[in-house]
């Protein structure tokens, strides 16, 4: 397939206008701007409402707080697990078990994340 036209692509942008649907929802109130851009042959997102940079950075740094809580979480979990299992064993100070329990629990998170992203 050969490269879009500029007409092509203004044509395509003002279809859109008078569609319904997830790409009209989502381009609606910058349409107009993007095929201005278009014609004039600046980058198609210049002043466009849909590209807000500062919006993406917190959302991805509300998701890394979120997911390092959550890993947190997890390991606490099961140093509490390990703890009571050494405690009911007796194999350890329990300096020495919180040690290893958190050692132990942050190397299985480690192994399912690497384990989740190969499987994709």
């Amino acid at each position: 397939m050969g490269a879009i036209t500029k007409s092509r692509e203004i044509s395509m942008f003002q279809s859109l206008m008078y569609s319904e649907g997830y790409l009209y929802d989502f381009f609606k109130n910058d349409i107009e701007q993007i095929i201005s851009n278009i014609n004039n042959d600046f980058p198609i997102d210049l002043n466009c409402s849909f590209k807000s940079t500062e919006s993406v950075k917190e959302i991805e740094k509300d998701l890394r707080k979120n997911y390092r809580n959550e890993e947190d979480e997890r390991v606490n979990s099961l140093c509490e697990l390990m703890l009571i299992e050494d405690q009911k064993n007796g194999n350890a100070t329990f300096n020495e078990r919180v040690v290893k329990a958190r050692r132990f629990a942050v190397s299985k998170i480690a192994d399912e994340v690497s384990y989740t992203r190969s499987r994709k």
